[in-house]
């Protein structure tokens, strides 16, 4: 149990340490690869810890039956004697736990069964499983403690990883468009040098008629006069 409890704090220690791993600078993602890792750890330590629970109440569960049918065999062979403890052949559950943490019981058994060493084992392993059911209840105690800080854990990294999602689609989309804008303004840029282009060949073109009728205006003249 003690080696199980080490190894479930050593666990949640490590997965804390890779949460604060993500705190480092890490592009979208590899953050997004370290969250998903993160919470698939964390579900599967969860669902470990919950079936781990689940057999520390039921052990608990057979061990509070067990030491309640031992009470009973104790209770039951005394009060066969006269005059012992009137009215407890009867015992609920919280006066049998009672009896349990009564310092006077084992005196009181001792005065009259000495000569039965089997009653007097059965209330040892009745006391003796008393104490392993509370160290039970202290070690369920603590699971939930951890079962609750990892289940806050899970839900802080779900939210998280809905965060990166979230940036990753729309930068994504803002990625196309800024390519989409950058096509166009190519498109467009590559269509104003196309008309630089032609608008200059086109003064060119009205620059050569212009030069060309000039010169033949002046020949003609010169011809005339001649």
């Amino acid at each position: 149990m003690i080696k199980i409890k080490t190894l479930s704090l050593r666990t949640r220690s490590s997965l804390k340490a890779l949460e604060k791993h993500k705190e480092e600078q890490l592009t979208a993602v590899e953050t997004r690869m370290l969250s998903v890792q993160h919470s698939t750890l964390s579900k599967r330590f969860q669902s470990a810890m919950a079936d781990y629970q689940a057999v520390l109440a039921h052990h608990k569960d057979q061990t509070e039956s067990h030491i309640k049918t031992q009470l009973r065999i104790v209770i039951q062979t005394v009060t066969r004697r006269p005059a012992v403890l009137a009215g407890v052949t009867h015992q609920t559950p919280e006066e049998l736990e009672a009896l349990l943490d009564n310092e006077t019981t084992q005196v009181f058994v001792d005065n009259y069964v000495q000569e039965t060493q089997a009653m007097k084992t059965a209330l040892q392993d009745a006391k003796m499983r008393h104490k392993e059911m509370l160290e039970l209840e202290k070690s369920i105690k603590e699971m939930h403690d951890l079962f609750t800080d990892l289940a806050t854990m899970v839900h802080t990294q779900g939210e998280m990883i809905n965060v990166i999602e979230y940036n990753i689609e729309h930068g994504t989309t803002k990625v196309a468009d800024g390519n989409t804008e950058m096509s166009k303004a190519y498109t467009k840029k590559k269509s104003a040098r196309r008309k630089k282009l032609w608008c200059f060949i086109l003064v060119l073109c009205i620059v050569g008629i212009i030069l060309a009728y000039v010169a033949l205006h002046t020949l003609i003249t010169s011809i005339f006069t001649f």
